[in-house]
């Protein structure tokens, strides 16, 4: 049995003398003429000038190496090529402004580099780069100067809740140089949520408009949101039966507690801003801690029967049908369920036919967060908050804030169908020292459709809110108001 042979040329191992002594190890192949290297004749090569020898390549990382060094030069050389770039700015003549020359750029330093080769630098005056159509000068910026600028910092948690052990989700947006002058502590603004709904309807009121620059988030307030429990971010209930109205103003107070603990803001000057359901939950909260209230803003909602309206006003059906709910929870549960999915399933159409019959007049892009949302709401605790809301009134706290002085703001829509006519003007007689705007065109998504005007009346509420608070002030010859402390 013969082995076959490798093909080709056998490379072997080079054999040592001690290794089979008198065999002769294999010759190379001689390599082809044609395959040879000829010598080059570049003066730098080796065989044409062997005096001198070739340097070794230098690699990417030296050179970046070197770069870096350059670049991480001596502080003083820094500072005196900056000295000497400012005094020939101030020793060069004005300039005008001309146009922009073929092969420079927009930026700034390719105008002023314009500029100065242009322009005549001896008649005309020196401008800086464009703004808006227009010239602007730009002095240089003076050496060792840090402008302080209003910043914010987002921080969330979640804290358990007192009546059903559910995580509640809230997250807090606060000015991280903030000019406070006691505890050195923003003051809270907290925004409650309506019924079915997340934050987002939030979204473009927190930064204003286009118009309207500053709104929700302000340089000397922190804002805090939080979901109620089955919304948001916010865990289902373990018990949905145990949700109601008290329920949720507890677990506001159970979320500021854990904001208090933190040390994260002043919980003792507190502004609400509270939207459809929102409204009930705020005024509950304040039935046991007006203390803290520093102002409220109710938009879009009601103080009581919150069902009354979506009925024409009339009392007993909503009654009835909160009853109805209470007696049939689990059935109605399944059936909220399978009414928000069809809902989320078919949203084009379900907005479609509600602009139709006048119940939306927003956008369905803008409302499509909305119907996203629908998939997360827990059906045993939106039943159970809408029977609550129906049972609950909070008509006698915004009389009690409105004899206490407290800045409020009521906001309506003309087109609100769960906020009808009838209930605003309950609560105009309750609050008749409050600030009243009405949004005639605005539905109860007001705050997506007509978030300008919506903005504006929030902006004239904090500054009525830091007017009053100052007015107070001096009246009491208190200075600032007194610390108060929280217990738990």
């Amino acid at each position: 049995q013969g082995r076959v042979p490798a093909m080709g040329r056998t490379i072997r191992k080079p054999k040592t003398p001690d290794d089979h002594a008198g065999v002769s190890s294999p010759t190379p192949w001689p390599i082809p003429k044609e395959m040879r290297r000829a010598p080059s004749t570049h003066p730098a090569s080796p065989q044409e000038s062997p005096v001198k020898p070739r340097l070794p390549r230098r690699s990417g990382r030296n050179r970046a190496g070197s770069k870096q060094k350059q670049l991480l030069g001596d502080g003083e050389d820094d500072d005196d090529a900056e000295a000497a770039v400012v005094g020939a700015d101030e020793a060069l003549s004005p300039l005008s402004p001309v146009t922009k020359p073929s092969g420079v750029g927009f930026g700034a330093a390719g105008r002023d580099n314009a500029a100065r080769g242009d322009a005549d630098r001896n008649n005309t005056p020196r401008t800086g780069p464009r703004i808006d159509g227009q010239l602007k000068s730009t002095p240089p910026k003076p050496k060792n100067t840090t402008t302080e600028t209003n910043r914010h910092e987002e921080i969330g948690g979640r804290v358990r809740s007192r009546s059903d052990g559910a995580w509640i989700a809230w997250s807090l947006l606060r000015p991280i140089q903030a000019n406070i002058q006691t505890t050195g502590k923003a003051p809270v603004t907290v925004l409650c949520n309506g019924l079915s709904n997340d934050q987002f309807q939030w979204d473009g009121l927190l930064f204003g408009t286009e118009r309207d620059a500053r709104c929700l988030v302000r340089d000397n307030r922190a804002l805090l949101r939080w979901d109620l429990l089955g919304h948001g971010n916010s865990g289902d209930p373990h018990d949905f039966r145990a949700v109601s109205i008290q329920s949720l103003a507890d677990d506001l107070e159970t979320v500021l507690l854990d904001v208090h603990r933190r040390g994260l803001a002043d919980t003792t000057k507190i502004t609400l801003v509270a939207y459809s359901l929102g409204c009930q939950v705020a005024l509950e909260w304040c039935r046991t801690h007006a203390q803290y209230v520093k102002g409220a803003a109710l938009v879009l909602g009601t103080v009581r029967h919150c069902m009354s309206s979506v009925f024409c006003g009339f009392n007993v059906f909503a009654n009835v049908a909160a009853r109805a709910m209470d007696a049939f929870p689990t059935v109605f549960a399944v059936a909220w369920r399978l009414l928000f999915t069809l809902t989320y399933w078919f949203s084009w159409y379900a907005h479609t036919l509600a602009r139709v019959l006048g119940v939306l007049r927003v956008s369905y892009p803008e409302f499509k967060p909305f119907y996203a949302h629908l998939t997360r709401v827990h059906p045993g605790a939106y039943l159970k908050m809408l029977t609550s809301g129906q049972k609950h009134s909070a008509l006698d706290v915004l009389a009690l804030l409105d004899r206490r002085e407290i800045p409020l703001l009521l906001v309506t829509g003309g087109k609100d169908v769960t906020a009808r006519k009838y209930a605003m003007e309950e609560m105009r007689r309750a609050a008749p020292r409050a600030q009243y705007v009405h949004v005639p065109n605005a539905c109860h998504a007001g705050m997506v459709g007509e978030r300008f005007l919506i903005s504006q009346a929030l902006e004239d509420f904090f500054r009525a809110e830091e007017e009053t608070t100052s007015f107070n002030a001096k009246r009491l010859s208190l200075g600032l108001s007194p610390p108060r402390e929280r217990y738990w």
